[in-house]
């Protein structure tokens, strides 16, 4: 009889959802504890790098790209036989 008796008592109950929210607000889990060192501040990206540089590597991005696309201009060009061509889409 003990051993039904264990086994019965084992059956867990429901709980319901207030149940355990106050479970919860009660015990919260542990904090998780960093070592100090692990940790060190690091400044954002780009923040040593003035704004005149940026400027300047923008631009030279900007011009490589439209150097790029001229070139595939020019080549389309030369592929369909001259800009008239390309202008009455012959």
């Amino acid at each position: 009889m003990s051993k039904k008796s264990h086994m019965e008592s084992s059956t867990p109950t429901p709980v319901t959802q207030s149940e355990k929210i106050q479970q919860t607000t009660d015990n919260p889990p542990p904090e998780n504890p960093v070592p100090m060192g692990i940790v060190r501040s690091v400044s954002p990206p780009l923040s040593s790098a003035g704004l005149s540089r940026f400027i300047y590597v923008l631009l030279g991005l900007v011009m490589l790209m439209c150097g790029y696309y001229f070139y595939r201009a020019l080549q389309y060009k030369r592929e369909e036989g001259g800009w008239w061509s390309i202008g009455m889409s012959l």
